[in-house]
């Protein structure tokens, strides 16, 4: 039988394929996929377009981590590792595509842009700045041969408007200058279609001028749809040719893109000491149990096993015993109600924050079984814990869940009692390296949160990566665990300040 995977293999190695593009439905084996896909990306583009996006995997998750890891997530996770690109639609496949086949890898991202139009000039800056590329000041060197070029009237900052009447001379010479910066790395040159001018002379007299260049150059013809062929005439090997500014854009910036896969270093699976023993003798009291929680104790201790500071935690079975402890600890505190079937106890009410006495406690306690009563869910809960009160930092979330197909994988995003509404998460197959447990962190899009804003301290984004690997290493130890919700985990500036506050354990 011959499989994806032998096909790909087989493209790997025919030298006369450059690109490599698939459409794909399903995975029979995603890891198989990734192991080969990642040897074969660091010499070739796989561009691949995926169906089925909007599937919902894992319909009962019961955790936070479970209920955002949708199949769309699941495939995002490992084609991301793979190197793969992935696209949303057959044009996109094809646009990106024909940039691989066509044009040089850009060395960085930044662009320049030389129009004879504003507003396909605007477009292209907007469409840039949406996939992460940069369109920089042109050095003063370069505005001064610009300006002995065009009329007073065009534009020579970037994007450089030559204006409507410039000829193929007037385009062709702004591009050799605009390449000539050291400030830019790729170009797009948009020709608009007045009707005084030969937009065909246009582009092969930029053809032309381009051979010296190793930078990255996209031709934008916003004329009639039958230039294509006669350029290709005319001019065998040309830059790839776009209708709109936009897919200029978007192809400079997936080739970028795979320009940093392809030399990101591979990365290093850290190996932490680990209590492994101690997790064994707990995992061998839930020994043939299914959908079955760990207890609270038990959670502390497998987290503390690995190094994953969970923070310390006393417990009342009842409001007699709470009674009895609640001179002995010290305030502020967190109250909570646990038990195993309560899942999502902050919706229910079963959390009681900022508590500064023991009147507060009592108090705080009887709120949260009435709470529970009018959500029918008194008889779930099993005792109270008592946490320090910690304010401040940002909550995260870290996370395991099980795909079906492709095994264990973790999670990272903002957390609390909002990361089911932001989802500002992302997934990676485990185990991962130390590479691509920071690039989970730098990858999120509320990372300003992270790095410091509004003059707060940035949190410490380096022990987040090592957080990550750690429980990496504790899933891929025992894939016994079908789940790990550490939801909120707030880190702050110092990692001796950084805990979990709330975590959850199924096997």
């Amino acid at each position: 039988d011959i499989s994806g995977n032998t096909i790909l293999n087989y493209w790997w190695h025919n030298d006369d394929i450059k690109v490599i593009t698939l459409y794909l439905e399903s995975f029979g084996n995603p890891r198989a996929f990734m192991g080969l896909t990642r040897e074969i990306t660091r010499e070739k583009p796989i561009i691949a377009i995926k169906s089925a996006r909007t599937k919902a995997g894992m319909k009962a998750a019961s955790s936070h981590t479970g209920a955002l890891a949708s199949t769309d997530a699941v495939v995002d996770a490992f084609i991301e590792q793979s190197g793969v690109i992935r696209v949303n639609t057959t044009d996109e496949m094809f646009d990106i595509a024909k940039a691989f086949d066509m044009a040089k890898l850009p060395k960085g991202n930044r662009v320049g842009i030389l129009t004879n139009a504003g507003g396909p000039a605007i477009l292209a800056v907007d469409e840039c700045a949406n996939w992460g590329l940069t369109v920089p000041e042109l050095s003063s060197k370069t505005k001064t041969k610009l300006k002995k070029l065009i009329p007073p009237e065009g534009a020579l900052h970037n994007p450089v408007d030559v204006l409507p009447p410039a000829n193929s001379e007037v385009y062709s010479a702004a591009a050799k200058i605009i390449l000539d910066d050291e400030n830019i790395d790729s170009l797009i040159v948009i020709v608009g279609p007045p009707l005084m001018l030969d937009t065909l002379e246009i582009a092969k007299a930029i053809c032309n001028s381009l051979s010296y260049t190793d930078k990255t150059v996209m031709l934008v013809m916003m004329s009639q749809d039958d230039i294509i062929p006669h350029l290709k005439e005319m001019i065998p090997v040309h830059p790839p040719v776009y209708r709109f500014p936009e897919y200029a854009a978007r192809a400079i910036s997936r080739m970028y893109s795979y320009k940093k896969w392809k030399e990101r270093p591979e990365g290093l699976y850290r190996e932490f000491d680990a209590d492994k023993r101690t997790v064994r003798k707990i995992l061998n009291r839930y020994k043939g149990k299914k959908n079955v929680y760990l207890n609270s104790e038990d959670v502390s201790v497998v987290l503390n096993a690995y190094g994953l500071p969970i923070i310390r935690s006393v417990f009342a079975k009842n409001t007699f015993e709470l009674i009895q402890i609640s001179d002995k600890i010290k305030y502020p505190v967190v109250l909570k109600a646990v038990g195993k079937k309560l899942v999502h106890k902050s919706d229910m009410g079963g959390v009681e924050v900022d508590i500064h006495n023991p009147d507060e406690l009592l108090r705080s306690a009887d709120r949260i079984i009435e709470n529970l009563k009018n959500h029918n869910a008194a008889g779930l809960l099993e005792k109270f814990m008592i946490q320090p009160y910690i304010s401040g930092g940002v909550e995260t979330i870290l996370g395991i869940t099980k795909d079906e197909k492709a095994g264990s994988m973790i999670m990272f995003g903002l957390g609390g009692i909002f990361v089911e509404v932001f989802k500002d998460v992302n997934f990676k197959l485990i185990p991962v390296t130390d590479i691509e447990a920071s690039t989970m962190v730098s990858s999120i899009k509320s990372f300003e949160m992270l790095s410091g804003v509004r003059g707060k301290k940035a949190v410490d984004t380096a022990y987040i990566s090592e957080c990550l690997q750690r429980l990496s290493q504790l899933s891929n130890d025992f894939p016994e665990f079908e789940e790990i919700d550490l939801n909120p985990f707030v880190f702050f500036a110092d990692k001796e300040d950084c805990f979990i506050l709330d975590a959850r354990i199924r096997v």
